[in-house]
């Protein structure tokens, strides 16, 4: 049966749909990466018939994301990011190293009784302070609003957040 209706039916409904399970594979929730005891993934791009390693990611067994290293288009390490998590799994720290394993930057996070991100402080490769954001959260435990201050202490910016119900 090759009528034009058949052709149509085809174009929308197979080909959305398949786009659409390839979008999900390709992106694994940390739920999917614990149930699946999953350890590490390696990203691999191929480029003119060459297969090249673009990213390896290392997982604990609650899913989270404990070492992320970047390649450039030959394969060669770009970038090395380590993360750190406390005792509920909420991430604690986040330092990215260079091709030599110099440290570039540092990003700790602080949390509220909550569970949600009250404070995040930024650090250069030489672990000091360059700027530090904290978080209010309204009545419903929404953000409310994020403050940024430089290393001095100094407000440098405010975002605020609007919810609509």
């Amino acid at each position: 049966m090759n009528s034009p209706f058949a052709n149509r039916f085809l174009l929308i409904v197979f080909i959305p749909t398949f786009f659409f399970i390839g979008i999900n594979a390709a992106a694994q929730s940390k739920k999917d990466i614990k149930n699946n005891k999953v350890k590490a993934i390696t990203e691999t791009v191929t480029k003119e018939g060459k297969p090249i390693k673009d990213a390896f990611l290392k997982y604990d067994k609650n899913g989270n994301i404990l070492e992320e290293i970047n390649f450039d288009n030959n394969g060669k390490i770009k970038e090395r990011t380590v993360y750190k998590y406390n005792n509920i799994n909420e991430k604690s720290e986040k330092v990215s190293y260079d091709t030599n394993g110099k440290q570039i930057a540092k990003e700790t996070y602080k949390y509220n009784s909550d569970e949600e991100k009250s404070e995040e402080n930024i650090y250069n490769g030489n672990n000091i302070l360059v700027s530090r954001s904290v978080y209010t959260f309204n009545g419903k435990g929404l953000r409310k609003e994020k403050k940024t201050f430089d290393a001095k202490g100094n407000l440098i910016q405010t975002k605020t957040y609007q919810y609509e119900y």
